[in-house]
């Protein structure tokens, strides 16, 4: 079995400037691995393996990419991880993540089951209305939420987990990093099925909301992060600058 492969998910070829950042550092970067294009069936991305032509393509049902939900079930099936089999390990890596440094089968050495940029008690999205009693109640169930946007998860594990889990339910209805964190009380019996990082451990991997704190609590730059461009983008200019790109 080979070790792991890079997914970059597309939804259209007319990338933005950060977009075209992300990928140009994610072929450069973790380039010695298989770099594999998930798309609509529909989509022509030969202007993007043209310019990139280690990239390989992997075309999925239009349906899939047309929203947010449509990804969700996406990265929720069987039908997705069965695709790459032959990978014992499958990076995710959207074009709103950036990655830092290859130390990607070194994460997968590790053993975890997945792993992504972690939301926890020192390390949260601000909220701007407060939360109700049965959100304070869940708080004290939750496991960290770990962002499905850069995460590494290992193929056979996310199987086991979405076949014993349709056993019971016939689908996960919110997004699919949620699920594969086991974030939700709900999913507790479940939480054998999965081996998962503490949130300390998980900054070491990658950091997405608040990334001068979450660089700070370990006092060392991640393998990458996501959503790099939404979150402190005055954070990230000068690490971008050192790389030679200019935002």
């Amino acid at each position: 079995m080979k070790p792991a492969a890079v997914i970059i998910p597309v939804y259209q070829t007319s990338l933005n400037a950060y977009e075209d950042i992300s990928l140009r550092q994610c072929v450069q970067v973790l380039g010695g691995h298989p770099l594999i294009l998930v798309k609509p069936a529909h989509l022509s991305v030969d202007s993007l393996t043209n310019t990139h032509p280690a990239l390989q393509v992997e075309s999925f049902a239009d349906a899939f990419f047309e929203s947010i939900q449509g990804y969700n079930r996406l990265l929720c099936s069987d039908q997705f991880y069965a695709r790459f089999a032959d990978y014992e390990y499958i990076l995710i890596c959207q074009l709103d993540a950036f990655v830092l440094r290859d130390e990607l089968l070194d994460w997968c050495r590790r053993g975890y089951d997945y792993i992504g940029a972690p939301q926890f008690a020192d390390i949260r999205a601000v909220r701007t209305k407060p939360r109700n009693l049965r959100e304070v109640v869940s708080l004290v169930f939750q496991l960290p939420l770990l962002n499905g946007g850069l995460s590494l998860r290992r193929v056979a594990a996310c199987r086991r987990l979405l076949r014993v889990y349709h056993r019971f339910f016939k689908s996960w209805p919110g997004n699919e990093d949620s699920f594969f964190s086991l974030h939700y009380p709900r999913l507790l019996p479940f939480r054998s099925l999965m081996r998962l990082p503490s949130a300390r451990e998980a900054l070491l991997f990658a950091v997405e909301v608040n990334p001068a704190q979450s660089v700070l609590l370990n006092d060392q730059l991640p393998m990458g992060a996501h959503a790099w461009e939404k979150y402190d983008l005055a954070f990230w200019r000068p690490l971008l600058a050192e790389r030679g790109y200019t935002i």
